[in-house]
């Protein structure tokens, strides 16, 4: 994630006008199995796609599944962002 220090002072100011709800406690489990018998699913709101596919729209909020056998050179970011490191 950016630091709000080094975006621009416009975009920093906007940010911190926002109105959010307060968070709560963090959601904790305790773990009972190693990681290898776990399944786990990794969330990004990247616009992840394979080349393929059509791109994501501005205000898509829809998701793509990604197979575990995914090789980076096949997908696409097709959200821009400061706050993804290309």
């Amino acid at each position: 994630m950016v630091r709000l220090a080094d975006i621009p002072e416009y975009e920093r100011n906007h940010l911190m006008s926002k109105l959010l709800p307060p968070m709560g406690a963090l959601p904790w489990v305790v773990s009972t199995k190693p990681l290898a018998q776990k399944r786990i699913a990794i969330v990004t709101t990247a616009g992840l796609n394979f080349r393929e596919d059509r791109k994501f729209d501005f205000v898509d909020a829809g998701y793509r599944a990604l197979p575990r056998e995914l090789a980076t050179k096949d997908i696409l970011m097709t959200h821009k962002s400061v706050n993804y490191d290309r």
